[in-house]
């Protein structure tokens, strides 16, 4: 009795295809996402914005990064003008 209790309580282990499957439709959601995201850049090109500058801040902002990354550039912009000041 207690070996048909310890059968039925055994989770199943998934297989190799089994993971294989979940990967090919994370991946189809990935390309998918990435096709929205072409189009999102082609139109901000198409209206004057630069694209690879707006991905760069959507990403400083989704990762809390954006206070540092305008830190940096201030310190840039801070060392720049001293050497065109020199």
């Amino acid at each position: 009795m207690q070996e048909n209790t310890q059968d039925q309580n055994e989770v199943q282990k998934k297989s190799e295809v089994e993971f294989i499957e979940q990967m090919i439709n994370i991946l189809r959601e990935v390309d998918l996402l990435n096709s929205d995201l072409k189009e999102i850049k082609d139109e901000a090109k198409e209206r004057g914005y630069d694209p690879a500058l707006l991905v760069k801040v959507a990403k400083a902002t989704l990762e809390a990064k954006s206070e540092e990354i305008i830190a940096k550039n201030n310190a840039f912009e801070a060392l720049v003008s001293k050497v065109q000041d020199y």
